[in-house]
């Protein structure tokens, strides 16, 4: 993973080492998430699938789940959150309706589905949620 740029110093240690660690946790993430990618990338390619999935894909009836314009499925197991807004410590999701619930990939909570939750966030990583089976 790097930062693009020419002829400038946008590699993740040219920054603070606040920034570096910050770079090296998101990394660790995808890398844990790499499994997943690669099979959902395989779908793409084999099952003209979509990687980036608005909520209708998967939440068809569900009608709170189709109000919202920033929050997405990545492939079929993760909803992402992102946070649109700066300076902010918490932030309200819209978990769609599963019975099994979800889970927040950052701290392992389990969290119903069909409601909103407020959840914690910060500059380390936005709300990420796996969808439980």
């Amino acid at each position: 993973m790097r930062v693009h740029g020419f002829q400038s110093r946008t590699e993740p240690w040219e920054y603070s080492p606040e920034t570096e660690r910050r770079f090296k946790a998101a990394i660790a993430q995808r890398e844990a998430l790499l499994p997943y990618i690669l099979e959902q990338a395989g779908k793409v390619w084999k099952e003209d699938y979509t990687l980036m999935r608005p909520l209708i894909f998967d939440f068809p009836h569900d009608e709170e789940a189709l109000r919202q314009d920033s929050e997405w499925m990545f492939g079929t197991d993760y909803l992402v959150c992102p946070v649109t807004e700066g300076g902010v410590t918490s932030w309200r999701v819209y978990l769609p309706e599963n019975e099994a619930g979800w889970e927040d990939i950052r701290n392992g909570d389990r969290l119903d589905g069909g409601r909103y939750a407020e959840v914690y966030v910060d500059m380390e990583a936005i709300p990420v949620f796996r969808r439980l089976k």
